[in-house]
């Protein structure tokens, strides 16, 4: 039976993170290692970086297992205002190595707006 992984989608975001959610994964019995890749828009997949996703961050979404909803996952330690480009990436117990697709996210530019009104006299 063949993997195939979702498109992650976006949750959430501040200057140095990011939080993800994907949609169900079906066929996951088959999956022995499955990963969130991310890399800044202009680097190779070859120069990405993993986040290993434990069985904690992964739920049943149904009684029989014939598939799983990952709740969510972060990424952090990013640069501020860059686009990263992120896929799922999982370790098959067939051998094969399956790249989901890839999309893009931004994370928050820094903001230099002060939080509060002050007069300043001289």
């Amino acid at each position: 039976m063949s993997v195939t992984l979702p498109k992650p989608q976006f949750h959430d975001c501040d200057e140095t993170s990011l939080r993800l959610k994907w949609s169900k994964i079906d066929n996951f019995n088959n999956i022995i290692e499955l990963k969130l890749q991310y890399k800044e828009i202009h680097e190779n997949w070859d120069q990405a970086k993993d986040i290993i996703l434990s069985t904690s961050t992964i739920s049943s979404s149904s009684s029989n297992d014939d598939g799983v909803e990952l709740k969510e996952a972060d990424i952090v330690d990013l640069k501020p205002g860059t686009p990263y480009y992120v896929r799922l990436y999982a370790n098959c117990k067939d051998g094969n190595i399956i790249n989901g697709p890839d999309t893009v996210f931004d994370t928050k530019p820094i903001d230099c707006t002060p939080k509060r009104k002050r007069c300043i006299i001289n």
